[in-house]
């Protein structure tokens, strides 16, 4: 570490964000050392430090990723003249919601002195999930998750006869109206039982009852070099709109820095697979497709791009949620193993495309 005391601005404001880039392999709940500067510095250097906060808040870089503040900082720096914030609000712009980008006008437009302060507090928002603090400064690699196609699309899977629905916190992020569609193109309006931002697990619910519903599995049962299935529904708009279907193992027990919350798993996913299911041979699910490693960063650290390095959500947070709701759900009871064609079949019955507006 450096102390930053008595350098000026530009040089406090580069170091601090080189440091933190090179230090953030996860998350933390708190701001970085380097958003704190920028969040200090916006009085002496406003627009530079203006635009860096929308980087931040943009990338997920020390803070909660959040869309809405990022167009936020960027709108009042682009009201300044900066090009690349003007760019950069639009580029975002794009991949939000209406609503979102509604916001984010109306924040900009409230904003002024004696309410600056209040603005950037760290209030909870429905964007991306929080991660584990980093818990030194080394240099490690960052995982990506998975984006909805368009910031719009994602996966789920029904759980129970009920209706209710299992996704990611970060593909219903900021949705007025979420729909679901089965592979025969049934559309299903979902509404929004439970969220849990620090597992990135939400749980919706559908008007409907279904015949088909996914059974868990054992968490005893899940073994290092286990073969696992994943089905999703990847860049819906320009692939399958009945899904798609890849297989690979898992790979570690852990995720990155040893987060045991995820499983490593080699079976390769793409935005759009976010929330959906992670199966074992027998048709039992085992975890929550959920990100994977960024390789533009791995490229940056090591010179070398990963490959199928991907992550997902073990099924011990699924229970916690669905106990939290009081949702029953089903176990997996028979030994029986399956083809990765059957299981496609099994798949395509319960796992459904989530569309956000």
């Amino acid at each position: 570490m450096f102390c930053a005391a008595g350098i000026g601005f530009p040089l406090v404001a580069r170091e601090t964000d080189h440091l933190f880039r090179l230090s953030t392999g996860v998350l933390s709940t708190t701001p970085s050392p380097a958003v704190r500067n920028h969040r200090i510095t916006v009085r002496v250097a406003p627009v530079s430090a203006q635009r860096h906060l929308g980087d931040h808040y943009q990338n997920g870089l020390g803070v909660v990723q959040d869309y809405i503040k990022a167009h936020f900082w960027y709108n009042l720096a682009a009201a300044s003249g900066n090009i690349f914030a003007t760019k950069s609000r639009d580029a975002i712009a794009s991949i939000m919601t209406q609503g979102q980008v509604a916001h984010a006008q109306e924040m900009a437009r409230q904003h002024g002195a004696s309410n600056r302060e209040q603005v950037d507090k760290e209030t909870e928002n429905p964007q991306l999930p929080r991660r584990r603090t980093e818990k030194s400064p080394q240099q490690k690699p960052s995982i990506s998750q998975l984006p909805k196609s368009q910031a719009s699309q994602g996966t789920g899977f029904f759980v129970s006869a009920d209706g209710y629905v299992i996704t990611n916190a970060h593909v219903v992020a900021g949705c007025a109206k979420i729909v679901a569609i089965d592979a025969e193109g049934s559309r299903f309006g979902l509404s929004v039982e439970r969220i849990s931002h620090a597992d990135d697990l939400a749980l919706l619910k559908a008007d409907t009852r279904r015949r088909s519903f996914a059974a868990f599995c054992d968490p005893s049962n899940i073994n290092q070099g286990k073969t696992v299935v994943a089905y999703g529904y990847p860049f819906a708009q320009f692939l399958s709109s009945s899904g798609n279907v890849s297989s690979g193992l898992i790979t570690a027990l852990a995720g990155i820095d040893d987060n045991p919350l995820h499983l490593q798993i080699s079976a390769p996913v793409q935005p759009g697979n976010s929330g959906g299911p992670l199966v074992d041979l027998r048709g039992s699910i085992i975890g929550v497709v959920v990100s994977k490693l960024d390789a533009n960063e791995m490229i940056r650290l090591t010179d070398h791009a990963p490959e199928n390095v991907n992550f997902a959500i073990k099924t011990s947070a699924v229970f916690k949620l669905l106990n939290a709701s009081s949702v029953k759900y089903w176990s997996m009871s028979s030994q029986q193993e399956f083809s990765i064609g059957d299981l496609t079949q099994q798949l395509k019955k319960y796992t459904v495309k989530i569309e956000c507006d």
